[in-house]
């Protein structure tokens, strides 16, 4: 598969940049995502850092996508999030968008 993509994240009036872009592209897949931290939250940044990453890992295992993978990674990203704000405290309410293109 011949995919060429450009990613441009832009900080805007906030303190930081919660914006997270990643891509999984093989001969047989391609996965696009964004995540977005939850401004005003603690830990946002982290939360999409985490969604990201795990996502794109339990993609990069599957050799191709289908509907019942592609929920199930999404899945895993919601009980890795749910696990981390149980053992982070301080972030126990971080939060991140997730937008995908698989």
């Amino acid at each position: 598969m011949k995919i060429v993509f450009a990613s441009r994240c832009q900080q805007g009036l906030r303190d930081e940049n919660q914006d997270r872009t990643g891509a999984e592209i093989t001969e047989e897949k391609a996965c696009f995502v964004v995540c977005d931290g939850v401004a005003g939250l603690s830990g946002g940044d982290r939360a999409a850092q985490l969604v990201r990453d795990t996502l794109l890992a339990e993609l990069h295992s599957q050799p191709r996508l289908t509907p019942e993978n592609t929920h199930a990674a999404i899945e895993h990203c919601r009980a890795a999030l749910r696990q981390a704000q149980e053992q982070q405290p301080g972030f126990s309410r971080m939060s991140t968008t997730l937008a995908a293109l698989f």
